[in-house]
C-alpha cells in the first residue's frame, strides 16, 4: 500500500509530536480541520470533517485538501474570533467495521481569543501570514508559541529591512519584523537597528 505525503505527516505528528492541548489551540485546531477530522463546540459541528473512509484510499485525502482549500480560510477566520476560554472538541472518525463507525473525542482545547493588535489602525496579518509568523517564532525560539503570547502592529517606520507592508511582532521584551509575504526572513531590533535573520 502506497502512503501519501499526506498521511507520512499525519503518522509522524502521531507519534512524535505533542498531545492536543501543549501546543498554540488555533493551530491545533487548524491541524486537525485540515486532516480531515471534525471539529465541535458546544456540540456543534463547526467543521464537518471526513467520516468513514473505508475504500477511499487515496481519494479521501484529495477530497479533505479540496474542502480545506474551498473553505479553510472562512473556518480559520470564525475559529481566530471565538472568545478566549472557548472549549472546542476534536473529534476522529473510529471504524466499527468497514460500513460503520462514530465519531470519538480525541480531545479538547480551549481558544485564547483574537490575536492582540496595538497601534491606530489595530490592523492585523491575514490568518494565513498570522499563522507563518507563529510558525516561525516557534522555529526562532525552538519551543511552541502561542498567538496570545505575543501583540502585533503594522510597522510605520522607513527602516524596515524588508519592502512592502511589514509586522511588528513583540514578544517579551524582544522586537522583530515580518514581511506580510510568506517568507523565512525575519529581522530583530537589537538596539542600534533591525538585525536581520533567515530561518532556513
Amino acid at each position: 500500500m502506497r502512503i501519501t505525503n499526506k498521511q507520512l505527516k499525519r503518522i509522524i505528528r502521531e507519534i512524535y509530536g505533542n498531545s492536543i492541548g501543549s501546543g498554540d489551540p488555533n493551530q491545533e485546531i487548524f491541524d486537525w480541520a485540515e486532516e480531515g477530522n471534525r471539529v465541535t463546540i458546544a456540540g456543534k459541528n463547526v467543521w464537518a470533517g471526513l467520516g468513514n473512509r473505508s475504500g477511499l484510499h487515496s481519494y479521501a485525502d484529495e477530497l479533505t485538501q479540496e474542502k480545506w482549500a474551498k473553505s479553510g480560510d472562512r473556518f480559520m477566520k470564525k475559529i481566530e474570533k471565538l472568545p478566549a476560554g472557548t472549549e472546542v472538541e476534536l473529534k476522529r472518525y473510529k471504524n466499527k467495521n468497514r460500513d460503520r463507525g462514530n465519531w470519538v473525542t480525541a480531545g479538547t482545547v480551549t481558544t485564547i481569543g483574537p490575536v492582540q493588535s496595538t497601534g491606530p489602525s489595530a490592523e492585523t496579518p491575514s490568518s494565513k501570514r498570522m499563522r507563518g509568523i507563529v510558525r516561525d517564532l516557534s522555529m526562532a525560539y525552538n519551543r511552541d508559541i502561542r498567538a496570545n503570547e505575543i501583540t502585533v502592529s503594522l510597522y510605520q517606520g522607513s527602516d524596515a529591512p524588508f519592502h512592502g507592508k511589514n509586522w511588528e511582532v513583540t514578544i517579551g521584551k524582544s522586537r522583530m519584523l515580518f514581511n506580510d509575504e510568506e517568507d523565512d526572513e525575519y529581522a530583530e531590533w537589537d538596539g542600534n537597528g533591525w538585525e536581520f535573520y533567515t530561518l532556513y
